[in-house]
């Protein structure tokens, strides 16, 4: 199953962010860090991609989200850049909201669930509720 294109919503000189369809693997690999800029440049419309790939550097991630989830991606435009989002992530200066959609019959029906995600354990490459 092919993901569906990606879209570039904000693009300015130090950053770009793009929505990232779900399917869409961000994951990367150590002996290929590159691979995911990679992967969502390619998933971009061709005009994107060459406005993004037209600096001095390539673009750098910021963050990624799992491959089953769509969201906004941050993309880096200098090194400098890069390392001041990267460490706003870590000290959790950047606000992320989450829109789940669910089957069945969750209790209670409305609401709203504050819980922190972690790696689902069987399976690392997906999250889950990390109570422990």
């Amino acid at each position: 199953m092919t993901a569906a294109p990606a879209t570039l919503l904000h693009f300015d000189e130090h950053l770009a962010v793009v929505a990232k369809p779900p399917g869409l693997s961000l994951a990367t690999p150590q002996r290929d860090p590159g691979a995911a800029v990679e992967r969502l440049l390619a998933a971009l419309p061709e005009a994107d991609r060459l406005a993004l790939l037209a600096t001095e550097a390539p673009p750098l991630l910021v963050h990624r989200l799992d491959v089953g989830t769509s969201g906004l991606v941050v993309l880096a435009r200098t090194a400098e850049v890069h390392r001041a989002l990267v460490a706003a992530f870590e000290r959790r200066e950047v606000t992320k909201r989450y829109l789940a959609l669910v089957w069945g019959h969750p209790r209670p029906g409305t609401g709203e669930w504050a819980q922190p995600l972690g790696p689902d354990r069987k399976d690392r490459r997906k999250m889950r509720v990390d109570a422990d």
